[in-house]
């Protein structure tokens, strides 16, 4: 059976987990009733515990939380915000980038640019980042910002940090502490799809209140036992590093087979990026699914034409997916020296 976090690790969350929640855990919805934007402690405290645990930071319990219905619908509130009380001017994103903030970016009013494009000014700016980076697992912080600018980290695989990127990551979040939105995803951290609850984490009171008044107009909310089985699972830490552990240790299962490669790769989370210079993505993807019915993502999608995306999965033989690779590679050599 294949494993994936947007498709949930096998066996969890279980039937009979559900059931000891409903049974042991209840969560206090007076609140979220009669403001459904509200946030009480049994949801809060589980959140900023399992990030502060993380990223070793104690500042993280001064941050304050809004709920949302999912991490795309988070970044949309965030972009309602930064263009009606912000009036954010320009958009920054890293590239290569998840296609799914381009389509997001639709609503801006003008095209987004890439990070190496920053200058500082005196304009009202937004520069949004995911770390690790999706597709490529890249941790770029390699850049300062100025005070009208508004950072917001996409943290929704952050369980998937090494220990030197999470520092990396906790100093970066640390200095920019109050121009910083965080945004972080239930069904990927806790590995419960379906379970469709985000969080966006700010030290600005101002910013998460706005957020909330955002998402009681707009109705586009978790529901009410949605986020109750959220915060039962942000609650249970020990089925969160288990999460971890479990690719952690297929990732290393599958880094033997790459490392005997010539291959251009990158293995991180749930996910292994691969570039191939001069090849196309999409023909790359149609190949290797001849060879071995092994489906992946174009990096076309990503920005980057060249690379591609697999996701980490049990049950697939990765030794065959390396060697359709590899044919690959050297048919493009091939075709650049002739």
């Amino acid at each position: 059976m294949g494993v994936d976090l947007s498709l949930g690790v096998p066996e969890w969350p279980t039937s009979s987990a559900i059931i000891r929640f409903q049974e042991n855990f209840k969560l206090n919805l007076n609140d979220i009733y009669s403001y459904p934007t509200a946030i009480s402690d049994e949801e809060s405290i589980p959140v900023l515990s399992v990030l502060g645990d993380y990223f070793s930071v104690d500042f993280i319990s001064d941050f304050s939380l809004s709920v949302h219905n999912g991490g795309r619908a988070a970044l949309h509130d965030i972009l309602k915000y930064a263009f009606s009380s912000m009036k954010v001017k320009e958009i920054f994103l890293q590239q290569p980038c998840w296609f799914g903030y381009n389509e997001i970016l639709s609503m801006a009013p003008w095209v987004p640019r890439t990070i190496s494009q920053y200058k500082k000014s005196d304009t009202r700016k937004l520069i949004i980042i995911c770390l690790p980076n999706n597709p490529d697992g890249q941790i770029n912080l390699d850049f300062e910002i100025d005070e009208p600018t508004t950072l917001v980290i996409d943290l929704v695989y952050f369980s998937f940090l090494g220990e030197r990127e999470r520092e990396e990551v906790s100093k970066f979040i640390k200095r920019y502490s109050s121009q910083t939105l965080l945004v972080l995803s239930t069904s990927k951290t806790c590995c419960a799809p379906g379970v469709r609850v985000a969080y966006v984490a700010s030290k600005n009171s101002e910013m998460t209140m706005q957020l909330r008044t955002l998402q009681k107009e707009s109705y586009n909310l978790p529901s009410n036992l949605n986020r109750s089985i959220s915060a039962m699972l942000w609650n249970n830490k020990e089925e969160i590093s288990k999460v971890r552990d479990l690719y952690i240790d297929l990732r290393t299962a599958v880094e033997s087979e790459f490392v005997k490669s010539n291959l251009d790769y990158r293995i991180f989370g749930m996910f292994i990026w691969v570039v191939i210079k001069g090849a196309d993505a999409k023909q790359v993807i149609s190949e290797v699914r001849g060879r071995c019915g092994y489906i992946g993502a174009s990096g076309a999608r990503f920005g980057a034409p060249d690379g591609t995306r697999w996701t980490l999965r049990t049950g697939v033989n990765y030794k065959v997916l390396v060697e359709a690779l590899v044919k690959i590679k050297d048919q493009e050599r091939q075709y650049d020296k002739a």
